[in-house]
């Protein structure tokens, strides 16, 4: 995807163009396809390009100069909005948006289906307007001080900026520690924020205003008489989601990562029936580690869908394999530890040519909710159905889940649920649904950061009045979503490579959103409307299968086989420790890799991953 860039000294002086040249300089991955500068006065706008998604989107017209990473899904309903669109000859989305700003002013962002960051600088009102898509696929952060308003699509390049000094967020790392991710706008640096998902900045030389323009409306509620028509609709969506991420055909294959799960599956389904490109498939493989292997899945969908495959080995893709080379990014600690795999699907799909790659990435996190089924049946008094479930599958319905805790403790009134915690309160744990009370964690930053409060983010719950709404919508803006997509994506440039997600898209968010939660999940079937959906699309072995497969073998492969040595090296001496993040005692204890290793290895990879950062940026 390209990359955006804009700087406003707000106090009138002149942007000076080697600033310019460093900002652009710390981003270079994003140029894939060049860059261009436009300049006048203490305004400065640029983009870098990539031009499998964003071609031609830094331009001028009359007062107005736009830079933008875009892709639009609803272009006919645009040009049939937009009269002077017309008069130009298939005009590219960046112009849409900037006739849509001309139409709608600050407004246009509603009407744009699709992903986008963009900026804009209108002369006439001496005013830079800045949007971000609904879901937050595309990236953008800022740094606004009395002097200068600095947007970009990577905090690196901020942070190449000569005012800017690079501190520290604590309040952000006790979030990391913790896994909270509901705050959508904070960053791991002091005064650095990320333009939150479906977000509007207007800034002017006097005044700065952050707006939200889109949402989930909790009142639209999709009810159908025939459960197909939910299969229906899905299926419809689904497809209009593939289909307007395929790029026009231009010789070069398109490249899927492909695994065994039903995502990636169903992507690779609905695009072999969309497209006459060539169809490339990376996945990886597994000979030392069958627990992890999905070979048999992997290779009846590459059959099926008649793609091109490749098969890579992961066996030695262990977490911290080859410690130099190991990707710590500036902007964001990245925590993934089976990175290696993904990294040799992207080395893969570049030596093969591919500039695009399709994912399914966010399928679990779109179809989470599923849970709720029993509890929206009941409100629909579908009780035959749900009498048929017990019958048939009661064997995997867990009462105090299922029956109460997803069940019937969400339909008691809100006043009684509020009596009943005032009664028995939740730990600070519970409540948050996180680590929050590690034991790991160090006192003192959970005083500073005030991490308690930080826990207490439920403002907003009212709003929803179908029970089990509220924890869905929760889980679908997750801030780890889009703040760890936009980490990864650097990874992608750097391979020439442009990561599409169709699960993520704001119609099928929506469906989710305003579905029955019986269409999300069932106690025998997970993405009920996605498998229903896929019928005659899959193997009917890959459509029901039914248990995901894990890679907790690589990771004790490489954590208590391999690279024990490397663990010890890497926490010698931790800053994690040195700045009171973690207890020392907590990580001696951990670094023994004894008996309570299954309940230590997830925090400690967070901790690892947390100090490679620290030592790398921070020392």
């Amino acid at each position: 995807m390209s990359a955006v860039l804009a700087i406003f000294n707000r106090t009138g002086e002149a942007v000076l163009s080697p600033v310019v040249s460093a900002m652009l300089t710390a981003s270079a991955h994003r140029a894939v396809d060049g860059q261009a500068v436009w300049q006048q006065g203490a305004v400065a706008l640029a983009q870098q390009q990539f031009w499998q998604s964003s071609p031609h989107a830094l331009l001028a017209a009359g007062e107005l100069t736009i830079t933008a990473d875009v892709r639009l899904d609803n272009r006919a309903d645009l040009l049939a909005q937009l009269p002077l669109a017309a008069e130009t000859p298939a005009p590219s989305d960046a112009t849409l948006v900037l006739l849509a700003y001309q139409k709608w002013d600050v407004d246009c962002p509603r009407y744009l289906l699709g992903d986008f960051a963009f900026v804009l600088w209108d002369a006439r009102r001496q005013r830079l307007f800045a949007a971000r898509d609904p879901l937050g696929v595309r990236d953008l952060c800022y740094y606004i001080d009395d002097e200068r308003a600095l947007l970009a699509s990577e905090i690196q390049q901020l942070l190449a900026h000569p005012a800017i000094t690079a501190r520290l967020n604590e309040g952000k790392v006790a979030q990391y520690l913790a896994s909270l991710w509901q705050d959508q706008a904070e960053t791991f640096y002091q005064d650095i924020f990320y333009c939150p998902p479906a977000h509007t900045l207007s800034i002017s030389a006097a005044a700065v205003e952050c707006r939200r323009y889109w949402d989930v409306d909790p009142h639209d509620q999709l009810r159908y008489r025939q459960p197909e028509a939910y299969t229906a609709h899905f299926q419809e969506l689904f497809t209009q989601a593939v289909a307007c991420r395929l790029p026009p055909q231009n010789g070069r294959p398109i490249g899927i990562s492909l695994s065994g799960g039903l995502d990636s599956a169903a992507v690779a389904a609905v695009a072999a029936s969309q497209t006459s490109a060539s169809l490339h498939s990376f996945s990886y493989v597994f000979d030392e580690l069958p627990e992890c292997d999905e070979r048999a899945y992997i290779e009846a969908v590459v059959s099926d869908c008649g793609l091109q495959a490749t098969a890579i080995s992961g066996d030695d893709k262990w977490p911290l394999s080859d410690r130099a080379t190991w990707p710590v990014l500036r902007d964001f600690v990245y925590a993934d530890p089976f990175v290696r795999l993904p990294l040799a699907v992207m080395a893969a799909a570049q030596q093969a040519g591919c500039r695009l790659l399709l994912t399914g990435h966010y399928g679990d996190i779109l179809f989470a909710g599923g849970q709720y089924w029993l509890l929206d049946m009941a409100r629909q008094g579908h009780w035959r159905q749900l009498a048929g479930i017990f019958l048939r599958y009661h064997t995997d319905i867990r009462c105090r889940q299922d029956v109460w805790e997803y069940g019937l403790r969400p339909l008691l009134p809100r006043r009684a649920r509020q009596a009943y915690r005032r009664w028995r309160p939740r730990s600070l744990a519970a409540a948050a649904g996180t680590a929050a009370q590690h034991p790991a964690l160090h006192p003192r930053l959970i005083q500073r950061a005030d991490l308690e409060a930080r826990c207490r983010q439920t403002a907003g719950e009212a709003a929803f009045p179908a029970p089990g709404q509220w924890p869905r919508y929760r889980h679908l803006t997750l801030s780890v979503i889009p703040q760890g997509i936009a980490a990864a994506r650097q990874l992608y440039n750097q391979h020439g490579l442009e990561a599409v997600d169709p699960f993520l898209d704001r119609r099928l968010v929506e469906f989710a959103m305003s579905a029955p939660a019986d269409q999300l999940g069932r106690p025998h079937r997970s993405k009920w409307a996605l498998r229903e959906a896929m019928r005659n699309d899959l193997p009917v072995f890959v459509r029901e299968r039914r248990h995901k497969t894990r890679l907790l073998a690589l990771l004790e492969r490489g954590l208590r086989e391999r690279e024990q040595a490397t663990v010890h090296d890497i926490l010698a001496q931790p800053e994690i420790v040195r700045r009171e993040f973690v207890r020392a005692e907590w990580l001696q204890q951990a670094l023994t890799f004894g008996s309570d290793w299954p309940q230590n290895r997830a925090f400690l990879w967070l901790c690892l991953s947390l100090e490679l950062w620290l030592q790398r940026f921070w020392e």
